[in-house]
């Protein structure tokens, strides 16, 4: 009988017969990234010592998420899960080297296909809850204040919990703790509620939790604290008011961030081709330069264009007509922000900005993304201040978005959506790939 296989199956070969091994498009976001669990399966089949595998996403999209491998090893083969990581440098980038954990025998369905919710529920009760702290170090002997060194270690170790991996001491990296963009965010908010201030860009690019500590400004320590926030003298950006000669960098920038990391864009099948988001971008072009409103962020350091955000007064937006795919994610937003527009904000020209869209270099590390969206955020709200705005509204898929507007720049959240029950006009459900985590946001932040 012959055997039908889709696009975007993968497999692999065994004396010369293909075996089926699940989807490639079992990707997730990790600190920005996207990584495919299929590759970290095929590295980890790369190494000697291992013998089967099962590589999956705990609680993706959230702050404790995790990719995790679980591994059998070769017979009389004794090697820990913390040296298989090590291993796997040579063949992933940092932020998808999973945390391995060995165990005996990998459970299986009546199927035979690997048991996920068995492993992913036996990884939940290792972790813990999340008010379970990771292990701690609390020696301070390194550093000169204590009390701030001590919060940071005990906050990061909430923070993380039970599935730390390794214990939480100065000498440790945050990311490689088990930290993401999403739980440093988080961790910035907490040690904020605890009298500390600390920049994103300065925590999520320090090297060990030492360095943070000597970064960490006490908040009643006003002057110094406006400082940092007004003045700080690491800002790696220049902004510039959006104009026709940023147009090949913004269409460039848009079309990589929504193709490869779009949110909803990922969960519809088949994918948006790129062509889509210049037929967009055509459309809105001229009303976005003659606005003012939208902006690039420049590299001090480069010089070269690395983020670009794209706003409009919410009460004149042009008209847009998409004749594509891209139409069903257009559709999907005016479906949850048109009741949020029309009846609960302020109505009238020049009352309400929006922010329309804002997208990243794909270049950019870890550190630099989230610096990008923190400065396009602040400038956001820079621009709404200049031109008068009563406020800034917004609607957010990208988890890391929604921590910060919840977290550091304090937006309101006036509805929420799970996206993976949205019903299109034609009667169709085009998210129901996406995971229940998956929720868009809309916001509203007065200024």
């Amino acid at each position: 009988m012959a055997r039908l296989y889709h696009t975007g199956d993968y497999g692999r070969l065994e004396k010369g017969t293909v075996l089926y091994e699940g989807r490639t498009d079992s990707q997730v976001k990790v600190r920005g990234h996207r990584v495919d669990l299929a590759e970290v399966d095929a590295a980890l089949n790369k190494l000697p010592q291992v013998d089967k595998t099962a590589v999956l996403c705990y609680r993706p999209g959230e702050v404790d998420q995790m990719i995790i491998a679980y591994i059998t090893l070769h017979p009389n083969v004794y090697i820990s899960g913390e040296e298989i990581e090590v291993a796997l440098q040579s063949y992933l980038a940092v932020y998808a080297i999973p945390q391995v954990l060995v165990i005996d025998s990998i459970p299986l369905l009546n199927n035979g296909k690997v048991d996920r919710q068995t492993l992913l529920k036996r990884y939940a009760e290792k972790a813990g809850s999340s008010t379970q702290p990771a292990a701690v170090d609390l020696d301070t002997s390194s550093v000169s204040d204590v009390k701030a060194a001590q919060c940071l270690l005990k906050t990061v170790a909430s923070v993380l919990g039970g599935a730390a991996r390794g214990t939480v001491a100065l000498s440790a990296n945050f990311y490689h703790l088990g930290g993401n963009s999403l739980n440093s965010v988080l961790t910035v908010s907490k040690l904020r509620d605890q009298g500390y201030i600390i920049g994103i860009t300065d925590f999520i690019s320090a090297q060990t939790l030492k360095d943070i500590v000597g970064k960490m400004v006490p908040e009643d320590n006003v002057k110094e604290v406006e400082t940092i926030i007004r003045n700080h003298k690491e800002k790696p950006f220049v902004s510039e008011i959006l104009s026709s000669v940023h147009k090949s960098d913004a269409y460039r920038i848009i079309t990589d961030s929504f193709y490869a990391k779009g949110d909803l864009e990922q969960c519809i099948e088949p994918r948006i081709p790129r062509c889509e988001y210049a037929e967009l971008l055509d459309q809105i072009w001229e009303p976005l330069v003659r606005a003012q409103l939208s902006f690039v962020l420049r590299s001090r350091m480069t010089g070269q264009i690395v983020s670009v955000a794209l706003g409009f007064d919410v009460h004149e937006e042009p008209p847009v007509q998409l004749s594509g795919r891209l139409n069903i994610v257009f559709q999907f937003l005016e479906f949850v922000e048109a009741p949020i527009r029309d009846e609960k904000l302020p109505q009238g020209k020049g009352k309400v900005m929006h922010g329309f869209m804002m997208g990243t270099e794909q270049t950019l590390s870890a550190a630099e993304n989230v610096a990008a969206v923190q400065a396009m955020e602040e400038e956001v709200l820079a621009i709404g201040r200049t031109r008068g705005f009563h406020g800034i509204f917004t609607t957010n898929t990208s988890p890391l978005t929604k921590q910060l507007s919840a977290d550091v720049f304090n937006y309101i959240v006036m509805s929420e959506y799970q996206v993976n029950k949205y019903v299109a006009p034609d009667g169709s459900k085009p998210f129901s790939r996406a995971s229940d985590s998956l929720r868009v946001a809309c916001c509203w932040k007065e200024i």
